[in-house]
């Protein structure tokens, strides 16, 4: 305020020389919002995501009865009739349709959901699929650096084995200015996705380090996990604990840790040596074990392993789903 003032006083003095003039100018114009908000780098997460159960022609996303169809037709029209915006509008409605409907959002009815976000800069994210929900939950996150002129695409798909449904997709749009200023999160309805929720956080400008590529020891040490899955039942009968052990993909390598029976906090310091050039792909599931299929207790996905080894400062901690944290370390060794 007190530059603009300046400026403004400087610009309207007849007897001051053109050399303050363009100086008030300069400063008028990097003092403004839209200045501030170029160039700047933000951690942009996909957070979750509350989707129609039917189609746009009103069939399921799978193979389903008639008797299935007319349930969650009628769910989706209910979906449909809400006009707010506001998240406790949202969640409250979507509560009110789902009531008593269980029955008829279990199983293969439901789709896979992925989530595809394209910035014109080039920059994108991809998350991994989530089976059979029309509630999923994503937390996957990516560092990009976004100037006020930049656009943005989403595209909600539905993973099949031959072609995927494309769910609904947000076509090229202008990011709110606020969120690239001070971030936030920003709630966006379009087409079957009753709402996708994005998360735009500010970071704070750093020394520009650059990742080293070579042989990392790479170590698992623990986590922390909530004591009921996402539809709120205990891990196993008669209130049992999780026997979590942790599936990690980097790059082309798959890595599996031990698992730890009956356990909230499991500790698998699992350490194991591999070449990062810095370009490799790393996403991680941890698992329940269980006797006929093992239940995913939460995944998450970074387009580089470069961008966590350097975000994380070598050590890693984050919340996931149902994982409250989970610490993986990275160590250069040469």
């Amino acid at each position: 305020m007190i530059i603009c003032v300046m400026t403004y006083l400087v610009l309207n003095e007849t007897r001051c020389s053109m050399k303050l003039k363009i100086l008030g100018l300069f400063f008028f114009f990097f003092s403004s919002p839209m200045a501030l908000a170029e160039a700047r780098r933000f951690r942009v997460v996909v957070v979750n995501a509350r989707l129609i159960p039917v189609k746009t022609s009103g069939n399921c996303w799978d193979l389903c009865s008639r008797r299935t169809a007319r349930k969650l037709k009628s769910m989706a029209k209910q979906l449909e009739s809400v006009g707010s915006f506001e998240a406790h509008a949202v969640s409250a409605a979507f509560a009110a349709a789902t009531r008593g409907q269980s029955t008829y959002t279990k199983g293969t009815r439901m789709p896979d959901p992925f989530v595809k976000v394209l910035f014109s800069n080039g920059q994108k994210i991809l998350t991994h699929a989530v089976k059979n929900t029309m509630t999923p939950e994503w937390g996957t996150s990516e560092e990009i650096s976004l100037q006020p002129k930049d656009t943005i695409s989403i595209q909600v798909w539905d993973k099949d084995l031959r072609m995927h449904d494309k769910i609904g997709e947000l076509r090229t749009r202008q990011i709110p200015l606020k969120y690239l200023t001070k971030g936030g999160t920003w709630r966006i309805r379009f087409q079957q996705v009753y709402e996708l929720t994005l998360m735009f956080v500010s970071l704070k400008p750093r020394a520009i380090r650059k990742f080293q590529p070579g042989h990392y020891r790479v170590i698992v040490h623990g986590a922390d996990i909530a004591p009921k899955n996402s539809g709120n039942r205990y891990w196993d009968a008669f209130r049992g604990y999780p026997d979590p052990y942790v599936v990690l993909w980097i790059g082309k390598r798959k890595i599996t840790t031990p698992v730890v029976r009956n356990s909230l906090r499991p500790r698998w310091n699992y350490a194991f040596k591999i070449f990062l050039s810095g370009t490799e792909r790393f996403l991680y599931h941890v698992y329940d074990q269980d006797f006929r299929r093992d239940d995913r207790i939460g995944s998450c996905t970074y387009q580089q392993v470069s961008h966590l080894v350097l975000r994380y400062s070598k050590h890693y901690r984050r919340r996931c789903q149902r994982i409250r944290e989970i610490r993986i370390s990275f160590e250069r060794i040469r």
